[in-house]
């Protein structure tokens, strides 16, 4: 499935002194970014499946993995920039179920995984001041939990199937037979 990226990623390696880099057009980008998105989409599905079938004995490391996993999976749906424009895989077409799990997904990227956002946590910051003696407490709401492992493979495996779509139409506009 994603032969094409790591043969596009090994152009660097000595056996392939003659080729060149050129600049790439729009729909070039366009393409790089998609099966980017892809492999990291895959990458996500891959470590959600490692915990289930695998799992690991330490809390921390699953939850690490999990929180990784979403991550890999909202980055595309976030703006990358190119030379042309910048580029970000649309909503997807799935159902208004796995539409609310991945919008829920982007939000905890954005306010809890990737960011530190204090209006989500509704985060107090209290000082007191007994007999002379000043204290500060922090009160913040605890992190939701993490949407379930096969809840969020489905979504991906679903996701994926739309790509696979827009993969083939892209590379027909690139003159490459799908």
């Amino acid at each position: 499935m994603f032969a094409h990226f790591v043969c596009w990623t090994s152009l660097r390696s000595a056996h392939y002194d003659n080729v060149r880099a050129q600049n790439m057009t729009q729909e070039q980008e366009q393409y790089v970014h998609l099966i980017q998105s892809m492999w990291g989409i895959n990458r996500a599905r891959s470590i959600l499946k490692d915990l289930i079938s695998v799992g690991t004995e330490s809390e921390l490391v699953a939850t690490a993995a999990h929180e990784l996993a979403l991550i890999e999976y909202a980055k595309p749906f976030k703006k990358s920039f190119g030379e042309h424009q910048g580029y970000l895989l649309s909503e997807p077409d799935v159902s208004i179920g796995q539409l609310r799990l991945h919008h829920e997904i982007l939000q905890l990227r954005d306010q809890v995984l990737a960011h530190s956002d204090l209006t989500v946590q509704e985060t107090e910051f209290h000082l007191a001041e007994v007999r002379e003696n000043r204290s500060i407490t922090v009160i913040s709401n605890v992190e939701e939990p993490l949407p379930r492992l096969t809840d969020t493979i489905e979504l991906i495996d679903s996701v994926t199937e739309k790509l696979f779509i827009q993969l083939s139409d892209l590379k027909k506009s690139l003159g490459v037979e799908p």
